[in-house]
């Protein structure tokens, strides 16, 4: 399979899909892993780039290998908002495809995200503060030591 072919698929609401000779024309690619190993499939439809579906649902992000590289060096790494974007950077930076995982350990070291928009922008940091641990406010005193 290339990096892109276009393969009918039946989609289910809970985010997956199925190859199915009877399906809706799609968009379908591969997911790989940090370390380059097959994963995952996800397809869209381009008059809907901002919805996808997942063939397991095994991986959060495209471009796994990527954010790794980033996040062990510290540097930068470019936010697309769907794998349609993300693609047609021919498969630079990073693109979240599961926004309910646990997001904080992947993006953790990275030096900055760029995202194409402050929709983005504050999606991101709503999923990775869902992450932290919870804070509370302990009222009464403090003593110091």
């Amino acid at each position: 399979m290339s990096a892109v072919q276009i393969l009918q698929v039946k989609t289910h609401t809970d985010g997956s899909f199925v190859f199915d000779r009877q399906g809706e024309l799609a968009l379908v690619a591969k997911i790989h892993d940090a370390h380059g190993d097959l994963t995952d499939l996800v397809a869209w439809q381009p008059e809907r780039p901002g919805q996808w579906w997942l063939r397991h649902g095994d991986i959060a992000v495209l471009g796994a290998h990527n954010l790794a590289v980033a996040a062990y060096y510290g540097d930068g790494i470019r936010l697309h908002g769907t794998p349609q974007d993300y693609f047609s950077t021919h498969q630079s930076g990073v693109c979240v495809l599961l926004w309910s995982a646990p997001l904080d350990g992947l993006f953790d070291g990275v030096g900055m995200i760029q995202c194409h928009s402050p929709d983005l922008q504050k999606r991101l940091e709503t999923a990775l503060r869902r992450w932290e641990p919870p804070i509370t406010v302990q009222r009464g005193s403090c003593h110091a030591a």
